[in-house]
């Protein structure tokens, strides 16, 4: 267990990962990708290139490989162990921009996994570099899926929905027991459209403005508020 935590370690672990980089990426568009970032790729999702199988084979393996080492120690050491963190988010991105399949595992398996997972790296990570790295790998995801098409609703988003439902039809008025009714409708109306035809972009968003209702509604915890602001704003930016 102790060298799992030794600059090596580490080291080994970057390697290993950023090593496969050429392997993920279609040949022409190597140039490209190779100046990373998604200003160099904004308005690309409409003609994303394809993988080669072996290609999605590999990019899966190494994402797995990486979301378990991130999410049970890399993020959670001192940057001097595990470096910057905006160089772990150059790294998975080589891995997303190209495979519908890893970004869909990615949201399914490490996002949506974990109910805290959000507020856990959004606002409550002490580092503001891992936070700001978390946020980057929202938004990038959520652009390069906008044109992936429709995927299954998480399970802890289908119960905030039904929690916001609940609440919706809670609030009536007296005498007004027609129009909170129709109000009632529409709402269920709209979860069951998202619930089937919602996108990763869209389940992303929905996942931060949870959060934020989370914080301004029930916690009433003001000054974390202007974080999510910011990354809802990135959000609708990036799509």
């Amino acid at each position: 267990m102790r060298n799992q935590y030794s600059n090596e370690y580490f080291s080994f672990m970057k390697k290993l990962v950023n090593c496969n980089a050429a392997y993920v990426t279609p040949p022409s568009s190597a140039p490209a990708a190779a100046a990373g970032g998604q200003s160099s790729s904004a308005g690309s999702t409409s003609g994303q290139q394809q993988l080669t199988p072996d290609g999605e084979e590999l990019a899966m393996i190494t994402m797995q490989l990486a979301s378990k080492f991130l999410f049970s120690s890399g993020f959670r050491t001192k940057k001097s162990l595990r470096g910057p963190a905006q160089e772990w988010y150059e790294i998975l991105t080589q891995h997303f921009r190209y495979s519908r399949q890893v970004r869909l595992w990615f949201c399914q398996k490490v996002l949506f996994a974990q109910t805290s997972r959000f507020c856990e790296y959004i606002l409550e990570c002490p580092s503001a570099e891992v936070r700001t790295a978390f946020v980057r790998i929202i938004v990038f995801v959520a652009h390069f899926s906008l044109n992936d098409g429709p995927a299954p609703m998480p399970a802890v988003l289908q119960q905030q929905q039904q929690l916001l439902l609940k609440q919706a039809q809670s609030v009536v008025q007296p005498g007004s027991a027609g129009d909170s009714a129709a109000a009632a409708a529409a709402t269920t109306t709209a979860v069951a459209a998202m619930s089937s035809a919602g996108t990763l972009s869209d389940h992303l968003l929905q996942a931060v403005l949870s959060l934020l209702w989370m914080e301004v509604c029930v916690l009433k915890n003001g000054p974390r508020t202007s974080r999510l602001f910011l990354i809802i704003t990135l959000l609708y930016l990036g799509l």
